[in-house]
């Protein structure tokens, strides 16, 4: 899934959870559970990011970084400066950091709490496969339905 689906859920799930300490960790596991879902973001093949010195497919950076800030800006105006509900935002991206940044990627898979969730990941993280075209717009729409989902969870 893209950061932006991710961020938005965690945020709802923080914000409609009564204690903060648990929706903050829901927010961490509600990663794993919307990568179930299959999706398109982009390169899976993490030799070709590498080797390309990409670390995610630029084309999809150019969308998911403006909407995710949109997503910021949208839980700002509706619960001002909420730590726990950035908190949320934040560990609900968390595993995609870890596995998407070369340096942390490098760093975190030694250390066995880390090396654990990363395989987890791995593990968890279906993509659609086949027809490039059918991939992208059904793979993007899964992810848009989250978006959407969660702003209406949580409210205007």
């Amino acid at each position: 899934m893209l950061n932006s689906a991710h961020l938005i859920l965690g945020s709802a799930i923080v914000a409609e959870t009564p204690d903060p300490a648990w929706g903050i960790f829901l927010a961490f596991l509600s990663h794993y559970a919307l990568d179930f879902i299959p999706h398109y973001d982009g390169l899976e093949n993490k030799r070709e990011k590498d080797k390309e010195n990409k670390v995610i497919d630029y084309s999809m950076l150019r969308y998911d970084i403006p909407v995710a800030l949109l997503l910021i800006l949208f839980l700002y105006i509706k619960f001002g400066f909420n730590l726990f509900i950035f908190s949320g935002a934040l560990v609900a991206v968390l595993p995609d950091l870890m596995d998407n940044i070369i340096w942390w990627r490098n760093i975190s898979k030694r250390l066995f709490i880390w090396r654990w969730l990363f395989k987890i990941h791995q593990l968890t993280h279906l993509v659609f496969k086949g027809n490039i075209k059918y991939i992208k717009i059904v793979g993007i729409m899964t992810q848009v339905l989250v978006i959407v989902a969660s702003i209406l969870w949580i409210g205007f």
